[in-house]
């Protein structure tokens, strides 16, 4: 069994530090905090929004009907594609800032 106070002494010490680095990591190679919060937003947004929903619904609901389960999956698979498309729209303004979908930046 493992217990609370077995842990080894520097493991939360060790743990911090690599998150700590890894932040540093991050903030060195992306030059825009603005990218970084437009990926985040673009990516977990249509996730939570239109994806988690349906399935978990669908998984709590055994009992639906075809069209409320088609339904769901429309929902689900358009929104992981929306989701995806506006990932790749982020990454391509941040590659490219000129692109004509990218607002004008």
């Amino acid at each position: 069994m493992c217990k609370v106070g077995d842990r080894h002494p520097y493991s939360s010490s060790a743990i911090r530090a690599a998150l700590v680095l890894l932040t540093v990591i991050v903030a060195v190679l992306i030059p825009s905090f603005e990218i970084v919060t437009s990926l985040v937003g673009a990516f977990s947004n249509g996730i939570v929004a239109f994806v988690l929903p349906p399935l978990c619904y669908m998984y709590h609901r055994q009992d639906l009907g075809p069209v409320e389960k088609t339904f769901n999956w429309v929902l689900a698979i358009s929104g992981g594609l929306l989701s995806a498309y506006s990932t790749v729209a982020v990454l391509w303004c941040a590659v490219d800032p000129s692109a004509s979908f990218c607002g004008g930046h």
